[in-house]
């Protein structure tokens, strides 16, 4: 982590304030098509501190994984190129409306499942305590009946010995707290359920919206007008995706050709996709005189990959900048910007 590294990382994450504050100013929010290609660029920046946060703790065992980190910084250069090399309205409302729509989605899936799953634990729970008060009902039966063998088989099934008894221990004592137990489950239960479908509904409502609004009249009509032919269209007409929309790119390999960056996507951002894809486990072994040990607990073995991917993000990063920055008006910036980087280099 050179002068030079910390130098691009301190600027731009300065220039990226300012231009926000530029474009939110005397606004409750910035507009979209104007704050995306912002928004894309700071994730890139957030991601970068990740790794950098990551390749600093020198540990071994975390180093992997900062490639899926440096993947997705990689995609958020494309997708910010993409979206500033033409019709960069559209793109940056089409980014958002897809944004915005999946994560509802998502969501509602997501709380479906949860739903689901309390429905399940409630039955149970419904059923231990219908099961409880069977045992309670029997309990009072055997008391009034005098029904010494019932008493002797519920105490015992209730965990309680005659050691128990004699110290005071009351079976309905022990009723009583699992039924507090059993009551308060359901009670949270029900709770998840109610607020996960008043969620749900928040969600849905936005879905219609973003549906409805006329702001995205033409995004919607650009996804009404994708081919649906037996070929590559076919998935993109099932699954429609912002950078999809006029051009038909059907994935991020196209995307990236698109831009003239097929090599980026075959080098470096294909060999980190093997951790996406969990295609890496093997790697968690190494030799060591001729024995297999977990990475971790070979001394020898630092924190490589991490580094390797810090370092590539930053090339990304470099690789960019200036993009972004004539993007939004910033060429004085842009040029102290290479003065500063030119001078920090020769002083090597």
């Amino acid at each position: 982590m050179n002068k030079q590294d910390e130098y691009l990382l301190t600027f731009t994450n300065k220039i990226v304030k300012d231009i926000y504050e530029e474009l939110t100013e005397g606004k409750d929010e910035p507009e979209i098509q104007k704050v995306m290609p912002l928004l894309l660029f700071k994730t890139m920046l957030d991601k970068i501190h990740a790794i950098k946060i990551l390749a600093v703790t020198n540990e071994s065992r975390v180093g992997e994984s900062t490639f899926s980190i440096a993947r997705t910084i990689c995609e958020c250069k494309w997708y910010f190129l993409y979206m500033i090399k033409s019709d960069t309205d559209f793109k940056a409302r089409a980014y958002y409306y897809f944004s915005r729509l999946n994560e509802a989605k998502s969501r509602i899936a997501s709380l479906k499942f949860t739903v689901s799953e309390c429905r399940y634990y409630l039955a149970k729970r419904k059923q231990s305590l219908k099961n409880l008060q069977e045992k309670i009902d029997l309990y009072d039966k055997a008391i009034k009946e005098n029904d010494l063998d019932t008493l002797g088989m519920l105490h015992h099934g209730q965990g309680l010995s005659p050691l128990d008894l004699l110290a005071g221990k009351r079976i309905t004592d022990v009723f009583n707290s699992k039924k507090e137990i059993i009551n308060t489950s359901i009670v949270n239960l029900e709770t998840q359920i109610v607020n996960a479908n008043k969620n749900k509904r928040e969600y849905e409502k936005r879905i219609a919206h973003l549906k409805s609004n006329p702001d995205f009249e033409d995004i919607r009509v650009e996804v009404a007008n994708i081919p649906d032919r037996p070929d590559k269209m076919k998935r993109l007409k099932r699954y429609p995706t912002w950078y999809g929309l006029k051009t038909h790119i059907s994935n991020v390999r196209e995307l990236a050709n698109h831009l003239g960056l097929l090599n980026e996507y075959q080098s470096s951002y294909g060999s980190y996709s093997q951790d996406i894809h969990i295609l890496n486990a093997t790697k968690q072994i190494r030799l060591k005189e001729d024995k297999a040990v977990l990475k971790d607990e070979d001394e020898a073995s630092n924190n490589d990959e991490a580094l390797e991917a810090y370092s590539f993000s930053m090339t990304v990063l470099s690789s960019v900048v200036r993009d972004f920055l004539t993007h939004y008006g910033k060429d004085v910036q842009r040029e102290a910007l290479e003065k500063n980087m030119a001078k920090l280099y020769n002083e090597k």
